[in-house]
């Protein structure tokens, strides 16, 4: 297997690639370096055409910039309208509140827009979905700015009923705090949508959203956004406490691919409390599964190191200890990649696990 290709099996997109996969956007560590204003503002009509769109914006208030709260005039050319065939020029009357990424236009008097929230050609492409007040919850003082565009786009998000997406594939840049601040008040949400978002961005953060899962699963187990969830746990997930291994193997009987996540989320931790659900994979009618379980019980006999989303980019998961306690000439021929293990690499962790069973399983 190349390296790519083990990668990829092994993660699949990180938690914020993945996002901004699905949302197309911008972070809010990118906004403030490239906008001269930041504004949140209400246009109630648009004139598209193949050459681009304007309308007049009126702003509620400036997040950066010298910009002041009135009605301005907005020409954003673009090359073309993006998914529509109409050449005409056409007039859109809907208000729509939004944060904008306001730059100089070509008159003296009128501004320019950056497309923050997709590709170039579509008006959705040219705003952050915003509110013209912001909730009380939401005005934190005394902030850095790119958690204060993160409070703005996540009021937005939430008033709209939007893909929350939007606002977790924005999240790059701001404080850890705001995040999980955001995230919580997302997993309190009716909507299962943004509970699923929100316990998606807390798991790597925050080990103790894994208990939740179990408890969100009824709700969530049919939406098509699961996958995000699936993922994180999958990729990101490692916190190495028995409650938390306790919690992994509990998902692990929820539903096919959630046991898969959990397996690979297992076999990737490499402590004591791991064992004896790894000792279990060894005899599964799934070769997958038995090849996870002689990968995580290996990597422990061998004192590797955790599989995280950064040592499996740098290959680094590969550097395991000399002088584990468990480490022997025969645990070290026997260490296995994932993948099919041959069955005499299969009975050696067998026979090894009978051997160590009882010591390892003593608290």
């Amino acid at each position: 297997m190349t390296k790519r290709s083990f990668i990829s099996a092994c993660l699949g997109l990180s938690l914020f690639q993945l996002y901004t996969a699905l949302a197309h956007g911008a972070s809010v560590a990118d906004l403030p370096a490239s906008c001269p204003v930041i504004a949140v503002g209400t246009t109630t009509s648009r004139t598209e055409s193949d050459s681009g769109v304007s309308f007049n914006l009126s702003i509620q208030r400036v997040l950066k910039g010298s910009a002041t709260p009135g009605t301005v005039s907005v020409l954003h050319p673009w090359a073309g309208r993006k998914g529509i065939t109409d050449t005409r020029v056409i007039t859109v009357t809907y208000t729509m509140v939004g944060l904008w990424c306001l730059k100089p236009g070509a008159s003296a008097s009128g501004w320019d827009v950056e497309p923050i929230n997709g590709p170039d050609g579509m008006f959705a492409s040219m705003f952050w979905p915003a509110v013209a007040t912001l909730p009380a919850a939401y005005q934190v003082p005394n902030v850095p700015l790119e958690d204060t565009l993160l409070f703005e786009l996540a009021a937005g998000v939430e008033a709209a009923g939007m893909n929350p997406a939007i606002v977790i594939g924005a999240t790059h840049g701001a404080r850890s705090s705001t995040l999980q601040f955001i995230t919580n008040r997302f997993l309190a949400s009716p909507n299962p949508d943004f509970q699923m978002a929100g316990l998606t961005a807390l798991i790597p953060v925050q080990p103790s959203a894994i208990n939740s899962v179990t408890r969100l699963w009824p709700s969530i187990s049919s939406n098509p956004h699961r996958y995000h969830l699936v993922v994180a746990i999958r990729g990101t997930f490692r916190d190495s406490s028995p409650a938390s291994i306790q919690q992994l193997v509990q998902l692990a009987s929820l539903s096919p691919e959630m046991r898969e996540a959990a397996i690979h989320a297992i076999s990737s931790i490499h402590t004591q409390a791991t064992l004896p659900f790894l000792a279990s994979l060894l005899t599964s009618s799934d070769p997958k599964e038995q090849a996870r379980g002689v990968f995580g019980l290996s990597s422990f006999a061998n004192a590797c190191p955790a599989v995280t989303p950064d040592n499996v980019v740098s290959m680094t998961y590969l550097q395991c200890a000399n002088n584990g306690p468990y480490r022997t000439a025969e645990t070290v021929a026997n260490a296995a990649t994932p993948g099919t293990p041959g069955s005499q690499v299969g009975s050696f962790w067998i026979n090894w696990w009978k051997q160590n069973q009882a010591a390892l399983q003593q608290p």
